[in-house]
């Protein structure tokens, strides 16, 4: 399938390149990264300009993610990610999106190599990243280059084993830590001594089982499964407060903790339709139902959408039967992931208004936010609350004294995100939140034909031009003027001057457009806001039963989650 695999770093740098047929010239690497680091210039350098900047991959490039080479005659596939380019390469006819799936896949695999919240992480060079509460079972952005520099023996020993000829082989996390660790692996073609063997047979023997993700003998204390029902909110608001957009991406959890080779039994409620076996199947009554048109079916049908399924769902039985039913991996996996398009904007859980005023003052940006939870009875129930609800605010880049007034947690000037951040422990069903302050902007003095404005006496010409006097506010008209900028650095150890060109009246600066400081285009950024709900479900999609066949003392947890994810809000 594939003829060999790179990683390479942000400069086009390789870091690994393995090769499994030698049926890519070695010329095909350069002239794919070649595509990808070659800066556009718009015309020839002259004799006295300066050299352009050393190449850089180019993340916001429209190149396909598949690519033919035509010097080398063979074709690349590729995904970008943390400043890095994972690409395949293949000669023959392959299925490109096999492998952007194994591209993807590996990030998986080497994330579950990085320990979640462990003070020590067992890979140098790379910080251990929380693991946020909703987020994915392995947060692929703890990969980045540093990684794969500190441990390419452990990607390198990864690359052969996932991949066996080019042809892919192994790709479950929990399979392959068992014989392949940090400190050493114990390939499938293991020979010598009798442990290798023995752990190299067990290896052998998991990979080619009928359930080749969980491997046997597996003995857990406690029989325990937990099941997550995690969706996360998009939502877009207008100035004006009105919800223009709002779509859901769901996923189904599961964590288990169960002996042996257990047999799982899923079962969603029955308003629960999956639009791809609708449209797909001639008996189903939904089949003419279009996608995100509710006509064809129950007025409280949850329709999903781009549903994708872990390999452990038997998938001919769950289209007989409508029943989910699966041996799970010994580790924490997506069941299902699915789409909900079309959402009525009732069940957003918040509701927030957002004003702006930076064009009244020269001196400071006025800021007045509310945020409403909704009323119970609504999207949101009597024992509910909104959680670690977060607003980004955002501010211009020079700002400084920021004062604030919340009525519900508190709000902090972050100079590194250039923003406003106010945080909210707690919202119960109902209640109100409200911010109000302002950021202050450095000071600004006008100079015109050379003078500072409201300057002393008369003098010579200064930088910006010759010229006479006029003594205190008065100086010339109409001439060209500079702007200059006065504002302490982060370290405020030293003061830094940005000096702008921009006309004057008199002494009076007058940009276009009214006062220009740099703080419009800040303000036009959308309000991100963040937050978490603990038992609700805006689609509606309940499970009717979860059950383990043939286990006793086993227990069956089940919860709801909803996130937010791009929540934003444009300012007044």
């Amino acid at each position: 399938m594939a003829s060999s695999m790179l990683i390479a770093d942000a400069r086009g740098g390789i870091l690994i390149h393995r090769t499994y047929k030698p049926h890519i010239p070695a010329t095909a690497v350069d002239e794919f990264l070649a595509l990808l680091t070659t800066p556009e210039l718009d015309g020839d350098l002259d004799g006295d300009a300066p050299p352009p900047p050393p190449p850089a991959l180019d993340t916001s490039s429209a190149l396909p993610p598949v690519l033919y080479l035509p010097q080398s005659r063979c074709t690349a596939v590729f995904i970008r990610h943390n400043q890095m380019v994972l690409a395949a390469f293949a000669r023959s006819n392959v299925n490109a999106a096999v492998l952007i799936a194994f591209l993807y896949t590996l990030l998986d695999v080497l994330a579950a190599y990085v320990p979640v919240r462990s003070p020590s992480p067992l890979v140098s060079g790379v910080s251990s990243a929380s693991k946020k509460k909703g987020g994915r079972p392995n947060d692929t952005s703890v990969v980045t280059p540093a990684l794969v520099r500190s441990q390419f023996v452990l990607v390198y020993a990864l690359l052969d084993e996932m991949m066996d000829g080019g042809v892919v082989q192994v790709t479950t996390p929990s399979t392959l830590t068992s014989f392949v660790s940090l400190r050493g692996s114990t390939t499938l073609r293991s020979t010598g001594s009798a442990t290798n063997a023995a752990a190299a047979a067990a290896a052998v023997a998991s990979v080619t089982s009928a359930v080749p993700w969980r491997p046997e003998g597996i003995v857990h204390t406690r029989n325990e499964v937990f099941l997550d029902v995690v969706e996360t909110l998009h939502v877009d608001v207008a100035a004006d407060g009105t919800v223009t957009a709002v779509h859901i991406d769901g996923a189904v959890r599961v964590k288990p903790y169960l002996s042996g080779i257990p047999d799982l039994k899923l079962g969603l409620a029955d308003n629960v339709v999956f639009a791809t076996l609708a449209a797909s199947s001639v008996d189903n009554p939904d089949a003419a139902v279009t996608n995100g048109d509710m006509s064809g079916g129950r007025s409280d049908q949850v329709r999903l959408e781009d549903v994708n399924f872990h390999q452990c769902v038997r998938l001919a039985r769950f289209a007989a039967e409508g029943i989910i039913t699966f041996v799970p991996p010994d580790s924490e996996f997506n069941l299902l992931t699915y789409r909900i398009p079309a959402v009525p904007p009732a069940v957003v859980p918040v509701s927030v208004s957002a004003s702006v005023d930076d064009v009244s003052s020269a001196t400071h940006v006025a800021y007045d936010v509310r945020v409403t939870a909704a009323a119970a009875g609504g999207s949101l129930t009597e024992g509910m609350h909104i959680a670690a609800l977060t607003l980004s605010l955002p501010a211009p880049a020079d700002a400084d004294t920021p004062r604030f007034k919340a009525s519900a947690g508190k709000a902090k000037y972050v100079p590194a995100e250039d923003a406003v951040v106010w945080k909210v422990t707690k919202l119960r069903p109902g209640g109100v939140a409200t911010l109000r302050g302002r950021v202050g902007l450095p000071s600004v003095t006008a100079r015109s034909n050379g003078r500072a404005s409201g300057g002393g006496g008369g003098g010579g010409g200064g930088d910006g031009g010759g010229g006479g006097g006029g003594g205190g506010g008065g100086g010339g008209g109409g001439g060209g003027g500079v702007r200059l900028w006065r504002s302490r650095s982060r370290s405020r150890s030293s003061e830094r001057r940005v000096i702008v060109a921009a006309p004057t009246i008199g002494d009076v600066l007058a940009p276009e457009g009214g006062i220009d400081r740099g703080v419009g285009v800040t303000a036009r950024r959308p309000v991100g806001v963040s937050f978490d709900v603990a038992g609700l479900v805006p689609s509606g999609l309940k499970v009717r039963f979860l059950t383990v066949s043939e286990a006793s003392g086993y227990r069956a947890w089940v919860r709801y989650l909803t996130t937010a994810g791009r929540f934003h809000v444009k300012f007044r």
